[in-house]
């Protein structure tokens, strides 16, 4: 909601962003309001409004333009055109520098980024002017720089206390990480932004992940319930979270319903809902079907100019074939990701090479990437694991541990474990991963993982766990598509 203080411009106001036309003014508030909490959709709706009412309103242009992922081909155009005229507009100079420091972020040229925020910095602005380039700058270092995000967070956050924004984006952070205590940070974050945006659908839909990742699931189902009750046009915004929180209720039968009802929507909301369908084939071992569906995905974002995201879905498709022993769909897959520009592109190469068999290529290609990054750390531990050099493949699982997500690669931890003769070190790893309570996100992982602890207690002959752990595979993947895996399961418990 816009406050009441912001809905009635004055003229200087007006002249200050470039419009005279109040209504234009209004729109373009509700939409940085929405960016501020990450209603991507909503903004675009808002901006496309603005434009009606002003079609010279140079500001709605880049608020618009800011919307699509760096790197698609629809925002180059849609940036260059935006700033080009925000240069061409009497706007206060502070919009000039952001439209100047934004071009700059999407081209990747980061000290004239830091140039343009700096003299931004030493200007004379409007509060909720300077909160919302503030949480412009922090969004921005949310998406490319997660080692840099959760400090500028937690500052903003100290600097608008009142705000949801911060913790919204805090709560995704920790909610999205490996690193020890997430968990509770992601539940402490998730707290605050209910209290500070109680009609935000993505932020309860955040608790109820981290109240169910807690085992408080009473609590979660309450906050599934109370989504549930909300507007369907607020439902739609948080519709990735929503599928996520009802896979972490152990309940795919409802995200389904989820990914089923947003296939009907925009054609961005169709790519996503094909996206979904295709994780949940991947959770019960329909892979040949997950992966027409993902490569579905893609194309259907790249008809919209969503480069980013199709080369997202295909890498998640190439990740999940490696891991399921389909080497030549991996790289193949991956050998097209790299062929483009996208963010996937330099991880992609590394994969490619290696599945390959062109080691020195891998190498070449893992030192392109940035080092401290976690792609690099994915990276170093698959050449590792390829190179069978185990303890630098430890060594660089661990500095992944500390900048990103280890599901993709924690079987490459276990396996090397297993060749140092760790043989306790390696199952506690595989019981740590399926008894951890964000284990859906992992859908071929943690089978695999059932899988192996299955084999291992079978081959201590303790039954009763491995009876267990081949039970769960079955729960998951009884009517998956041939794998070896299954068939062991099966004959052991004589099914």
């Amino acid at each position: 909601r816009v406050p009441r203080e912001q809905q009635h411009p004055t003229a200087a106001e007006l002249r200050i962003e470039g419009t005279t036309d109040a209504e234009a003014w209004r729109w373009l508030r509700r939409a940085r309001r929405d960016a501020m909490m990450l209603r991507w959709e909503r903004v675009g709706s808002s901006t496309r409004e603005a434009k009606r009412r002003d079609p010279n309103f140079a500001l709605a242009y880049l608020e618009e333009a800011m919307v699509i992922d760096r790197g698609d081909t629809a925002a180059r155009a849609a940036l260059d055109e935006a700033v080009a005229r925000v240069e061409r507009a009497d706007v206060d100079p502070a919009w000039k520098l952001a439209a100047r420091a934004v071009d700059a972020y999407d081209a990747g040229r980061w000290p004239e980024v830091e140039q343009n925020l700096a003299a931004i910095a030493r200007l004379e602005l409007a509060p909720q002017t300077r909160q919302y380039i503030v949480t412009r700058q922090a969004i921005g270092t949310y998406y490319s720089d997660v080692r840099a995000a959760g400090p500028q967070l937690t500052l903003l956050l100290e600097q608008y206390p009142g705000d949801g924004a911060a913790p919204k984006m805090l709560a995704s952070l920790y909610l999205d990480s490996d690193e020890p205590g997430a968990d509770t940070l992601a539940l402490k974050y998730a707290e605050v932004g209910v209290k500070l945006a109680p009609d935000d659908a993505g932020t309860h839909c955040q608790r109820g992940i981290a109240l169910a990742r807690a085992g408080r699931i009473a609590d979660a189902h309450e906050e599934a319930r109370r989504v549930a009750s909300m507007a369907i046009d607020d439902r739609r915004l948080a519709r990735e979270r929503l599928f996520e929180l009802h896979l972490a209720l152990g309940d795919p039968a409802e995200a389904d319903a989820d990914a089923r009802r947003v296939l009907t929507g925009t054609p961005h909301e169709r790519a996503v809902g094909i996206s979904q369908q295709g994780l949940l084939q991947l959770y019960w071992g329909q892979f040949l079907t997950a992966y027409d569906s993902l490569e579905a995905s893609a194309q259907a974002f790249v008809a919209i100019g969503q480069d980013k995201s199709a080369d997202h879905k295909r890498y998640r498709l190439a990740f999940s074939a490696w891991q399921l022993g389909d080497t030549q769909r991996a790289q193949r897959v991956f050998a097209d990701i790299a062929s483009r520009k996208t963010t996937f592109a330099k991880q992609s190469r590394v994969f490619a090479a290696i599945l390959a068999g062109n080691l020195p290529a891998a190498r070449v290609a893992t030192a392109a990437i940035e080092e401290g990054t976690a792609p690099r750390a994915i990276a170093e531990v698959k050449l590792a694991a390829v190179e069978r050099r185990d303890e630098e493949l430890l060594a660089a699982y661990a500095r992944l541990e500390r900048v990103g997500s280890t599901r993709d690669v924690v079987l490459d931890r276990a396996d090397a474990l297993a060749r140092l003769g760790r043989r306790d070190d390696e199952i506690a790893t595989l019981v740590r991963l399926t008894e951890n309570p964000a284990g859906y996100a992992a859908p071929v992982v943690v089978p695999l993982a059932l899988a192996r602890l299955g084999d291992r207690y079978a081959q201590a002959k303790d039954v009763e766990r491995a009876t267990a752990a081949y039970t769960a595979l079955l729960a998951r993947w009884e009517r998956a598509d041939t794998r070896p895996e299954v068939e062991r399961a099966r004959r052991y418990l004589g099914r």
